[in-house]
């Protein structure tokens, strides 16, 4: 990733299904990254937490901490997006990855664009 502005996707995760439990795509993270950021998008219907979770050892899963649990709860009356940037990451874990665990009721869809910055 030398010499690379950032990758970013921003249909990371394109509409998925908000009432069922949904975990990411594995981000590994082999090399030098300055910050991962992603961007979560939902209609006002959607409720539930998207809740961040690191691992060193592969498939050995932790909740991703700072002052407390890192996560974004979406439960608004209002259509709302968040961005959560993670930087350094790459210095203190190996992979991360995000779960959604639907609030009851919850309905619609939601978006999830990532960007990744190079050291």
């Amino acid at each position: 990733m030398s010499g690379t502005r950032h990758i970013l996707n921003e249909t990371y995760v394109l509409d998925q299904d908000s009432t069922q439990e949904y975990t990411s795509p594995v981000l590994s993270l082999a090399y030098p990254v300055a910050g991962v950021f992603y961007q979560f998008v939902w209609p006002s219907s959607v409720r539930g937490e998207f809740i961040f979770e690191a691992a060193i050892i592969q498939d050995q899963w932790e909740p991703l901490t700072d002052c407390e649990e890192v996560k974004v709860i979406a439960d608004s009356i209002a259509d709302s997006s968040k961005i959560v940037a993670i930087p350094q990451a790459w210095t203190l874990v190996s992979a991360l990855r995000f779960r959604w665990v639907p609030y009851n009721p919850t309905s619609g869809t939601f978006t999830v664009g990532l960007r990744i910055c190079p050291t």
